[in-house]
């Protein structure tokens, strides 16, 4: 896994998660903080249940980390490190099954960590049965919630979001919007916003303390108010305790700031090796 000891240390305080130097006093004063560890257990042999033993023998908070983050642990192709989703709601066969991704949490939880989750909510794997489902519908003129998740268009003239475009399927009949290449998941629809939640709830059910969304510029259907209602005030009013929520590390910027305010999200600046990155 990838080490981000750079995390914000304010926005992870909210989590309840704070490292009492105290308690570790012989150990250098870099590990005498609040980190967190990357797991992209999509591309690696690292399972839930073997992360769940690490945490039982102090593996991760003698080394200062607090806060597990995985990378799309939902079930996805390899695409992107494993962002489309075929699956929102399982996990991959690599990975271990749901249950023991909820494990996995409780004895997290029970060691004072929490636990993260990157989201790739912007589209689907066409191989999605959702994706299958939604086009057969939408040439039947059935009115599904699937079909309605996604955004038809008689020709590809109209305009995109960012990094999308209008491809054409034959069997839906139509035309469709894309998020980098894929079907894109459209919250200009209450079928859509609510799917969305949907996913966020399930994994909060499993006992995640919060999200990392990506590339939210390229969401279809979307103002400021309505990612602030999908991705921030659903997920905070969802369950007792303030969630961790950022956009992703490499999309934040200064320039970006106001805007993730606005829409309530934390702003944590991971990468590079200027002033207005790091």
């Amino acid at each position: 896994g990838l080490l981000r000891i750079a995390l914000s240390v304010m926005a992870l305080a909210a989590l309840s998660c704070a490292y009492t130097a105290s308690a570790h006093a012989a150990e250098p004063f870099f590990m005498k903080q609040t980190g967190g560890i990357y797991h992209y257990v999509r591309e690696s042999d690292t399972t839930f249940a073997s992360i769940k033993a690490k945490i039982e023998t102090g593996y991760y908070s003698s080394r200062g980390v607090r806060n597990l983050i995985f990378y799309c642990p939902y079930k996805a192709t390899e695409d992107f490190r494993g962002v489309p989703a075929v699956d929102f709601f399982a996990t991959n066969p690599n990975t271990g099954t749901v249950d023991d991704f909820g494990a996995m949490v409780t004895t997290a939880h029970a060691h004072g960590m929490a636990v993260i989750a990157y989201m790739g909510l912007l589209f689907f794997d066409p191989t999605s049965p959702i994706w299958v489902k939604a086009q057969k519908d939408h040439k039947a003129g059935t009115n599904s919630p699937e079909a309605n998740m996604f955004l038809w268009a008689d020709d590809g003239e109209g305009d995109v979001a960012d990094y999308g475009g209008w491809e054409y399927s034959d069997v839906a009949g139509s035309w469709f919007a894309t998020s980098w290449e894929r079907p894109a998941i459209y919250l200009g629809t209450p079928d859509g916003k609510a799917f969305v939640k949907s996913v966020l709830k399930f994994w909060m059910d499993l006992g995640v303390d919060g999200f990392e969304y990506d590339s939210l510029e390229s969401f279809w259907g979307v103002d400021f108010a309505t990612l602030k209602d999908v991705l921030v005030t659903y997920p905070n009013s969802y369950s007792n305790g303030q969630k961790y929520l950022i956009r992703d590390g490499p999309g934040a910027s200064v320039e970006n700031a106001e805007e993730s305010a606005t829409i309530g999200l934390t702003h944590v600046l991971l990468s590079g090796d200027a002033e207005d990155r790091s």
